[in-house]
């Protein structure tokens, strides 16, 4: 046991009214070594000649010395507790009294950016002596009332800070006293040192940092700042090379290459400034098991296959991401397994390739089911082009790539794609193509068209026009592109789609989208969805499946059945911030027969509520003007991510919902600042810009060699604005810095990667 008595310093000035005669502390310390009893004094209330060292000695008076250390701890056996505590007051003339004392203390790691809290103690044993000219208080704890073990709660080795100071209060002008190291260099809490063991497992909730400084072994605790990451802790890789210095910071990277060892990580970031900078994983035959999200910057993780040679031959033995946790969200990868599992939905923000593998779903229970979702085209209508990789929210299969057609692990009603499917093939003439298994099967019956590029899309849908009676589509459609479009294929087509209403992760598809099955055709697109043509075709129930012959081209495919109208032909919804508020606006082509418009928000992206209600624009809910929309969301409470969608309901009860647009709430208004969303991006970033003086604002993009991309000038209120950065369209990947100098002067800048 390891007891400090401290004196913390006093403020013996012979005019003061009143002050802090001295003040103790016990610490209770079981370090990895030792067991040992040490008395410390203050900075200026106790003689350096008593021979007993300073708990603080950073002061003139006690001599200056280096940062004092409490000891190495292990967190496992560990303990550090201050006991007892006692301040000393005091207080000249009846004016002056001491009514209150407290003992304030916390613990960081060296380097962290944004301190704990204080523990904050009260000193309740009061005992005073004296009268009223001068009169002491004392003000204390019990023994082992004062605080638990310091150490807990800690989530990582290193060098610590502990701080301590005093505070009394009470009546006169003198109060609150403050005990604390004056005699400092730099005035503040008594400060000491301890330092703590790495741990060889991550903790939970914690963060290691990969150095390599043994091997590429991602099980060696030597490889790793905290110990070797689970799935209850989270890891960072970092880029390769000090962008100051050009020198290497990192001397190799990890290699997953044992395919009986369990790698596994919850949240993992693999850092990057640029592809030529960037951290690296290396797995060529194993599973990398990830439980939370991530962040593979610039195609950090290398997911490649594996000749392994044997008795009988070679096997190919490939390597595996797996996404195991519930909700998850990614932003890109090239890969040449994934697995999807566990429960809820996989949000894929950007681009995942896979040339040569196969996607596997393996949800905990497949009643439930688990989903992968590209978050462009979610739920709900639109009339602009439904088959788009703008955005880049895609899965790519490539040539080679497909989506697992074995039992336990291919698409059912409740585990599949939600959002962009692409895949791509040169059809034989007579053989059925189906262009890895993503439920369009072609079967040509000419040859020379060439490469069919595919892109399904799952959950928006089209609008069905025409003199007589409109139909809204199932949720999915087919894009196809083959490259000589003059062709005549002559095809059949098999177009497979999901009838179930299934919950999955909190989130009802209901792919039918309210047509019957039986009466369900393949209705082509060749205009983005102005117009549409019927190639019939016969329904299969039982399968699943709609399948026609004699198709001379494909162009987009969806299926409907000429019921069910849907009202509104909605061509536009945006959601912008304006400090604390959101506006939202939208805009419709045509309205038949619409009632209104309830606009929802969701914390979650899940669960909604609505905030209010619009009514239609339209004479009897009828038009075919276009009519514009707006609504201001002033709610108090913002924070963090807000989902927005449109209920529309038409006289006659049937609804249809607007996709979703998010508003990032995450900088206060009461912050100065920049930051942009979504970072990496592609085709669209917004920007969310704290500004104190309203005026013109400059927002100029800055290449890395800092000379200017595109510049744009806007007038903003008081408080933060979201709005979109201009002239990125033709951007090439890389880093890029956006500044924003303000009506005031004040200058911000965000760095901003494109993908």
């Amino acid at each position: 046991m390891l007891a400090l008595f401290v004196s913390l310093g006093s403020s013996n000035d012979a005019w003061a009214q009143a002050g802090v005669s001295s003040s103790f502390l016990d610490v209770r310390a079981t370090t990895t070594t030792a067991t040992a009893t040490t008395t410390y004094y203050g900075t200026d209330s106790e003689d350096p000649a008593s021979g007993n060292p300073a708990f603080d000695p950073t002061s003139t008076n006690p001599p200056t010395g280096a940062t004092r250390n409490l000891g190495l701890f292990d967190l496992a056996t560990g303990e550090l507790r201050i006991t007892s505590a006692t301040l000393n007051v005091f207080t000249i003339g009846s004016s002056n009294n001491a009514v209150s004392g407290k003992l304030f203390y916390r613990a960081y790691l060296n380097g962290t950016a944004s301190l704990p809290a204080y523990t904050v103690v009260d000193l309740a044993n009061i005992s005073r002596a004296g009268n009223s000219s001068f009169r002491t208080t004392s003000f204390s704890t019990a023994p082992t009332t004062t605080g638990g073990n310091i150490l807990t709660g800690l989530l990582s080795g290193g060098t610590y800070q502990l701080e301590v100071y005093f505070r009394a209060d009470g009546t006169g002008n003198s109060f609150p006293l403050i005990n604390q190291n004056a005699q400092s260099t730099t005035p503040g809490p008594f400060r000491a040192e301890f330092s703590v063991v790495p741990p060889a497992v991550t903790p939970a909730n914690a963060l290691t940092v990969w150095n390599g400084s043994v091997s590429t072994d991602w099980t060696n605790p030597a490889n790793w700042s905290n110990g070797v990451p689970n799935q209850l802790a989270d890891a960072l890789i970092p880029f390769e090379r000090n962008e100051s210095t050009g020198a290497n910071q990192i001397p190799r990277f990890p290699a997953l290459n044992d395919i009986t060892e369990r790698y596994a990580v919850r949240n993992l970031t693999v850092d990057a400034v640029s592809f030529t900078n960037r951290g690296l994983i290396r797995v060529t035959n194993g599973v990398l098991r990830i439980y939370g999200d991530l962040l593979n910057g610039a195609n950090g993780i290398l997911a490649t296959a594996d000749a392994i040679p044997t008795q009988g031959g070679t096997t190919f033995q490939s390597a595996t991401i797996s996404f195991e946790g519930g909700d998850q969200t990614f932003d890109q990868g090239r890969f040449a397994n994934v697995n999807i599992a566990g429960t809820g939905i996989k949000s894929l923000t950007g681009l995942l390739e896979l040339p040569g593998g196969t996607i596997r779903f393996l949800p905990t229970n497949p009643a439930d089911g688990v989903l992968l979702r590209t978050t462009k085209f979610v739920n709900g209508q639109r009339d602009q082009p439904v088959v788009s990789t703008l955005g880049q929210e895609v899965v790519d299969l490539g040539e080679l790539g497909r989506i697992s057609a074995v039992v336990g692990e291919k698409e059912t009603n409740t585990s599949f794609i939600l959002g962009l499917t692409k895949a791509s093939n040169i059809p034989q003439m007579g053989v059925p193509q189906s262009f890895g298994n993503i439920g369009l099967i072609v079967t040509t019956g000419n040859d020379g068209a060439g490469r069919f590029a595919i892109t399904r899309s799952i959950g928006p849908f089209f609008v069905g026009r025409g003199s007589s009676a409109a139909s809204q589509s199932v949720k999915r459609s087919y894009g196809v592109s083959v490259g000589n479009p003059n062709i005549d294929i002559n095809a059949t087509i098999s177009f497979a789609y999901n009838d179930s209403d299934q919950n999955t992760g909190g989130m009802s598809i209901n792919e039918l989208n309210g047509n019957s099955e039986p009466e369900l055709e393949i209705f082509r697109t060749t205009d983005s969805g102005a117009s549409f043509t019927n190639l019939g075709g016969t329904a299969n129930v039982a399968s699943n499946t709609v399948t026609t012959a004699g198709v001379r081209s494909i162009n987009t495919i969806t299926l409907a059945s000429r019921l069910n109208p849907l009202p509104v032909s909605l061509i536009s919804f945006a959601a912008l911030r304006s400090g604390n508020n959101v506006n939202l606006t939208w805009a419709t082509a045509t309205e038949v027969n619409n009632r209104d418009f309830a606009i929802q928000i969701s914390e979650d992206g899940k669960t909604f509520r609505t905030l209010g209600i619009v009514v239609s624009k339209a004479q009897d809910g009828s038009t075919t003007v276009r009519q514009e929309y707006r609504f201001t969301d002033s709610e108090t409470g913002k924070k963090a991510l807000r989902y927005y969608r449109l209920l529309q309901t038409d006289r006659d009860g049937k609804q249809s919902y607007s996709s979703i647009q998010v508003v990032n709430f995450n900088v206060k208004s009461d912050q100065a600042g920049l930051s942009a969303y979504p970072n990496p991006f592609d085709a669209e970033l917004k920007l969310n810009l704290q500004v104190k003086t309203a005026g013109d604002t400059r927002i100029v993009l800055l290449d890395t060699n800092g000379r200017v991309v595109s510049q744009q000038l806007i007038t903003l209120p008081i408080g933060i604005s979201t709005f979109p950065l201009n002239g990125i369209e033709s951007l090439k990947s890389g880093l890029y810095f956006v500044q924003a100098t303000m009506a005031d002067g004040t200058q911000v800048t965000t760095r901003v990667v494109k993908k």
